[in-house]
This record gives C-alpha cells, structure tokens and sequence, in this order.
C-alpha cells in the first residue's frame, strides 16, 4: 500500500473532524523526498472548522482506498503573548521565569517547549489559559535571548517577548574591616561601610550574617556610587560575636605518650648498656684466655655493639610484667662474672646500673599503661567550631535572584 501510495500520481488525503459536524475536507498527498514521510494540505483559512475538536486524517493512493493514520491531530487557536516576568536572571543561577498571554492550549500530556537561539532549550509547565512557566538557562556570558514557544509538536511560534541573563554583585573589599559592637544607638549611630566589587545595581540589598543571628539580616543600600561601589550600614550585632570562643583543649593523647615513653626506655637501656660494655672492657685480659690484647676487645666490641641496638623487636608483641611493652622481653647485656671484686670502679658502676634500672622499670610501667589505654581511646571526633567575631557580607540583587538566600556562602 505504501508502494503503491508513492508511485500513485493520484494520492489524495482527508482531514474529518472528529466533533458532531463531522466537517470533512479533501486535500492533495504529497511525498517528501524518498522517505516515508508524506504531507496532507495545506489546511489555509478556507478551510474552516466549526468546533475545537480533534481531527482525524486518512490518506489514499486512489481516492477510493483510505488509511487511517494512527494519531489524531489536536486542533487549538493560535495563542497571544503579552508579557514576561521577570525579565532578568543571574548567569549561573536558574530561576523561575512566568510567560503571561492568552489562549494557551490544554490538553492531558502536550509538551510545551520554550526555545532561546542560540541554542537554549527549556520545557515548560502550563498554569493555565493564561500563562507558561520555565526555568531560566545557565551561561557563562551575559546575554538577551528572544523566546519562542513550540505547543506539542507544532511549529514555534515567536512570542516577541526576551529576557536578559547578567553577572550577579559580587564583593571584592570592604572598608572599614573592623568595628565596634554593642553600639547604644544602634545601626543607625554607625557609619556606613564601603563594599567595593561589581556589577552592582541601585535596586540591591546587603545581607548580613553573624553568630548571633538566626536568620540573615538583609539592610537597603546606604548608598549607591556605581557598578562598582556601595556603601551600606551594618546591622547591631552582639558583644559576643567579638569574643571568640575559648578553645577547648585537646584531650590527652595516651598513643603519643606511649610513644614518647618508648623513646625514653630506649635510651635508658642504650645508657644502661654502654656502662656495662665500658665495665666489661675494664677487665683486662679476662674478655679470651689466650685473644691476643686489643685485637679481641675492638672485635668483641663490634659484636656487642652490634646487638644492643635490635633490643626493641616490635611494638605488637603482648607485655607480661617485667618485659617493656610491645617487646619480646629486656634486651639487656647479662652480667659477666666478676672476676676483679676487689675493682672499686665496678661497685661504683653498680650503684649507676641500679639508678638506670629503677628509672627504666618506672617508665616501663608508665608505659604499659598508656599502651593499654592508647587502644581503648576513640578517634576524637572533629569540632565545628563556633562563628563568632565578623559577621558574613554579601550583595544581594532581587532583580536577578526571587529569595534572600538563605545562608551566605565562601562568595560571601
């Protein structure tokens, strides 16, 4: 049938209304190209429905044999644009824009398009008969755009109406930086601050916000200079909002006093341990029988020397009492005989090694504690600290943005 409808010089079309009057209108078929897309029409002012209802097209290749097409055509008068608002929006901030007009088609499920050359394409809702709404497009330049308004699949329609999307205040200095607070007379007594920045405009607001405020503060212009250059009085604030907050101290970090107190028994045992080599090497020719002199004291030292210093093993090995914690057990060099009692040196380094000793078994024990209860302490969870001592400031042009914001943000 398809084959047969494009090569037929004698196609033929009808469009029949689909109300009581059943208007019926028989129109030319024409064939697009190759595809498989034909036109039916055109439909001009002659010819005239009596209702608003649907219309129902068939297409023949004969005039005698007609095929129903699958959808029907809804059918609406051409609507009217009166007017936008608002006219402006901020560059990067979408906001809500209202079409206002007359006759804006109903229907359960028609999608509304608004259209921005170059390019900027935003779907729209229908409130009613009388007005369309959208959300403003993002740009990185500012710019007018003209709008055009597509009802279904139809072909859009120039609404004459534009919008313009602009650069939003933005603060570069304020002078002066500080001030007092508390002031008797309130914000009226306080001279003016200077905000310097741009794209400011005549019409805008300073929002203010503070420790103490709950909400912001939101203050008309001083007055305006230029683009450039505001001036604007700052709100009363609170005395408090000048004091800052006392810091809380941190808590006791009972890891890094474990770790400080392994340093500590470290180079206790390393002291401990140098008296006992230097003690052993005072022993002459006790070290080898038969070791010929210094030969034997330089080696045996280098051996002994080389061992003090692996001690300490791990940190993970369990802690049974007379050990350092996190240790495989003292690593001490054992007492060789004493084979020179009559050496006072020798008691007199004994008396040293016994000092040494307690003191390394009273941070040993110090330690252990800490290294049980580094274990059990939780991360401290982190602090927000309090606002206190400026107060936050921003322009805020209600021509560009519909709401104060709600909070001040790193642009503030």
């Amino acid at each position: 049938a398809v084959f047969a409808m494009k090569t037929s010089p004698n196609g033929r079309c009808r469009v029949i209304s689909t109300g009581a009057s059943g208007t019926t209108y028989n129109l030319p078929l024409t064939w697009v190209g190759g595809s498989n897309t034909c036109r039916c029409g055109p439909l001009n002012i002659s010819h005239a429905m009596p209702s608003m209802d649907n219309l129902r097209y068939e297409i023949s290749p004969n005039g005698e044999q007609w095929y129903s097409a699958p959808r029907q055509v809804m059918l609406f008068e051409k609507p009217k644009f009166t007017g936008v608002t608002p006219e402006l929006a901020a560059l990067h901030t979408p906001r809500w824009i209202t079409i206002l007009g007359v006759g804006f088609p109903r229907s359960l499920g028609l999608k509304i398009s608004v259209e921005m050359p170059p390019g900027y394409a935003r779907q729209a809702l229908r409130v009613n008969s009388t007005s369309l709404r959208f959300r403003s497009p993002v740009s990185r330049i500012a710019r007018n755009l003209s709008i055009f308004v597509s009802f279904g699949d139809s072909p859009s329609l120039d609404t004459g109406l534009t919008i313009s999307l602009l650069e939003p205040p933005s603060i570069l200095n304020i002078t002066p930086p500080a001030m007092t607070v508390g002031d008797p007379d309130g914000a009226d007594a306080r001279r003016p601050v200077a905000i310097f920045g741009s794209n400011f405009r005549a019409s805008d607001l300073c929002v203010f916000k503070s420790a103490s405020m709950s909400t912001v503060r939101v203050v008309p212009l001083f007055e305006y200079i230029g683009p450039g250059q505001v001036k604007c009085k700052v709100p009363s604030a609170a005395a408090s909002d000048v004091d800052m907050p006392p810091r809380l101290e941190a808590a006791v970090d009972n890891c890094i006093i474990y770790r400080s107190l392994k340093l500590q028994i470290e180079a206790l045992q390393d002291q401990l341990n140098n008296i006992k080599l230097s003690r052993m090497m005072t022993e002459k020719g006790r070290f080898l029988p038969g070791c010929p002199g210094s030969f034997c004291q330089d080696n045996m030292t280098d051996q002994i020397s080389s061992s003090l210093r692996n001690w300490f093993l791990s940190d993970q090995m369990p802690y049974n009492g007379s050990d350092f914690p996190g240790s495989s057990g003292p690593r001490i060099i054992p007492e060789f005989p004493n084979l020179s009692a009559s050496n006072g040196s020798s008691q007199a380094g004994s008396s040293v090694e016994d000092n040494l000793a307690l003191q390394m078994q009273t941070l040993i024990y110090q330690a252990a504690t800490a290294m049980v209860e580094c274990g059990a302490q939780s991360p401290e969870p982190l602090r927000a600290e309090p606002l206190g001592g400026f107060l936050l400031a921003a322009v805020w042009s209600p021509l560009l943005a519909g709401t104060v914001p709600a909070t001040l943000g790193i642009e503030a």
